[in-house]
């Protein structure tokens, strides 16, 4: 990693990781970093909100993506779809969530439209998160690692049988100003 980061431009030490790994370790360096994408657990996930950075939190299957403008975007729709139909987009280093930079947005959205990615509506996104989480929150099993046909169906909708995966626009706040989450 250190050599592909020197060869793109970016410093070698952007990236940190731990070889043992426990939370006091890992608060440590989230203290000390600009930015948090942190996964792993509950745990580990709530050491990175309470760690004063910046941070994501992500679940299984739900890995968050920062796309900013200076991105490859044929090359970062292609890798969200492929990240999306291995497995069904089941793994924990699945592209769950894009928080893509505003200037691209448009452009990167209709790139995944290309790659096969169905455009939910509102009625779409609510049905999906009807039949996706029980009422404490948690996936639902027949819900997981299933085509995204079917996943539709469950939700009492039908997607073209040529799309690879559903996009769903969730919302995103700034410091300051709620703003529309373009992902």
């Amino acid at each position: 990693m250190r050599g592909a980061l020197e060869r793109e431009g970016a410093p070698a030490d952007i990236l940190q990781c731990l070889t043992k790994v426990n939370i006091p370790m890992s608060q440590a360096v989230m203290a000390r970093a600009d930015l948090v994408v942190a996964t792993g657990g509950q745990a580990m996930v709530r050491a990175a909100y309470s760690s004063g950075t910046p941070a994501y939190g992500v679940g299984a299957g739900n890995s968050t993506m920062i796309i900013d403008e200076t991105a490859n975007i044929e090359e970062a729709a292609r890798n969200t779809r492929l990240s999306k139909t291995s497995d069904f987009g089941s793994g924990c280093s699945a592209d769950g969530n894009l928080i893509i930079e505003a200037s691209i947005f448009d452009q990167l959205l209709a790139r995944l439209q290309f790659e096969g990615g169905y455009l939910a509506s509102e009625a779409e996104k609510t049905a999906l998160r009807r039949v996706m989480w029980d009422s404490e929150g948690h996936r639902t099993p027949d819900t997981v690692a299933i085509a995204p046909q079917q996943l539709a169906q469950i939700a009492g909708f039908a997607i073209p049988a040529d799309r690879k995966f559903i996009i769903v626009q969730g919302m995103a706040s700034a410091r300051t100003t709620p703003t529309p989450e373009r992902s």
